[in-house]
């Protein structure tokens, strides 16, 4: 076998190989996380404080996302209880417009099963009835 034709099917066995490395491997990178509903909250007031519980069964989550519909919201602060009693307290100051959402924010420590989450916000326009949803990322 000439050398020339030798060169040619290694090239084409690594360019074979290069697209089954592809195939497999570009559906597994465009996952996006899976985001599990928790609860939400109808605001009510221009400047006010909620708190959204989770009525799920106990799963564990590592991280949190709010999710806006109805009207603005500004995010002044967070705090998220856990069941084995500690709490972990955020300052955020993000603003987040109807039909967007917040950045995943991490939970400290590990995977944590969580029984509410206190906000602390104001809208942009008072006569806005905005609701938030709660997601966790497991």
């Amino acid at each position: 076998m000439r050398a020339g034709t030798r060169s040619f099917k290694n090239r084409a066995l690594q360019i074979a190989g290069l697209l089954a490395v592809l195939v497999f491997a570009v559906p597994l990178l465009a996952q996006e996380p899976e985001w599990s509903f928790l609860g939400e909250s109808h605001l009510n007031g221009a400047r006010d404080h909620d708190r959204i519980r989770i009525h799920r069964s106990p799963e564990s989550f590592r991280a949190i996302e709010f999710r806006v519909a109805g009207g603005n919201v500004e995010f002044d602060r967070i705090k998220v209880h856990f069941r084995n009693g500690n709490a972990a307290d955020r300052l955020m100051h993000v603003r987040v417009s109807s039909g967007g959402k917040t950045r995943a924010i991490d939970l400290p420590g590990n995977r944590r099963i969580i029984e509410s989450v206190e906000i602390w916000y104001h809208q942009d326009n008072g006569r806005d009835l905005p609701t938030v949803s709660l997601f966790g990322l497991r």
